[in-house]
């Protein structure tokens, strides 16, 4: 089904900005008995349809909430993993947001990330901040305690 007809079968409004803590890995891991690792790799899955269907629909600012700042507390193994999996995505991704006119930019502290990733990070919003069909916001290292 095309986008217009969707619009117009339902006459929907579609909001400018949509955000999204993305949640529920491991409760879906450990539903299906499956290591957490597995549940985070699925996220990533998530992560890329979310962004399709963002596009799809016209939303201007998606706000994905990926990575808290109470997620440095998990185990190392784990938290290593999650840092591993960002990279992975910077890496494979840049030519589909350049191709899609996606822009990147990340919210939240920087500091505690690994010195690689906030290079890779600033190169992607550099690279992309002429990108205008969606702005695809990440929040790394965010929480709402320490905006209290």
């Amino acid at each position: 089904m095309k986008k217009k007809s969707i619009k117009k079968k339902h006459k929907i409004i579609i909001p400018k900005h949509v955000a999204i803590i993305m949640d529920g890995n491991n409760r879906w891991t450990k539903k299906r008995k499956l290591s957490s690792f597995i549940g985070h790799e699925k996220g990533i899955d998530s992560i890329k349809r979310t962004i399709e269907i963002a596009k799809f629909y016209g939303i201007k600012y998606l706000t994905l909430y990926s990575f808290s700042s109470e997620n440095w507390s998990r185990p190392k193994k784990e938290v290593s993993f999650l840092m591993n999996l960002l990279r992975k995505y910077l890496n494979s991704e840049a030519n589909n947001l350049m191709k899609n006119n996606i822009s990147v930019n990340v919210i939240g502290q920087r500091t505690r990330l690994p010195n690689d990733i906030v290079k890779k990070i600033n190169k992607y919003e550099n690279l992309t901040k002429n990108n205008k069909s969606l702005n695809l916001i990440f929040a790394l290292d965010y929480g709402s305690r320490q905006e209290i």
